[in-house]
């Protein structure tokens, strides 16, 4: 709990669901990713904050620079050089996919499954079309 000087509650911090994780984690932390059933409206604190923390990582890449991990001090940085940096990948719609195959269920797999096809393909794109470039095969 948070108090003033004067002793008035003025916050709680809720701790349950804390954890240590890496940074990559946020790419699929479902506090940053917005609802298709929302309109753009009800979605904007979610793509707002998304932002901030964007901005955050980018600040912390440009911080980081090219220097070695901290547990591997003499890693030759030179062999990654083709790896993006964290905020660049947070901002694709590269960490969208990833965020709904890594939390797809069984259950919600064929939604989606419509979501992912829409990332990739644009807001067009049909099953039909979809058959056509993965082939037919029985959903169950």
């Amino acid at each position: 709990m948070l108090f003033d000087d004067e002793y008035n509650l003025t916050g709680i911090i809720d701790w349950s669901s804390a954890q240590a994780a890496p940074l990559e984690q946020l790419s699929v932390s479902p506090e940053l990713f917005t609802f298709p059933a929302l309109s753009d409206e009800e979605n904007r604190p979610i793509v707002e904050f998304k932002k901030l923390v964007i901005e955050s990582l980018t600040k912390i890449d440009e911080a980081r620079g090219k220097k070695p991990p901290l547990d591997n001090p003499e890693f030759d940085m030179a062999l990654i050089s083709n790896q993006s940096p964290l905020s660049s990948y947070m901002a694709s719609k590269s960490t969208e996919i990833a965020y709904w195959q890594y939390m797809s269920s069984p259950r919600a797999g064929l939604v989606d499954g419509k979501i992912i096809a829409k990332l990739l393909y644009g807001g067009n794109v049909t099953w039909e079309q979809l058959r056509g470039i993965y082939g037919s095969m029985p959903l169950f």
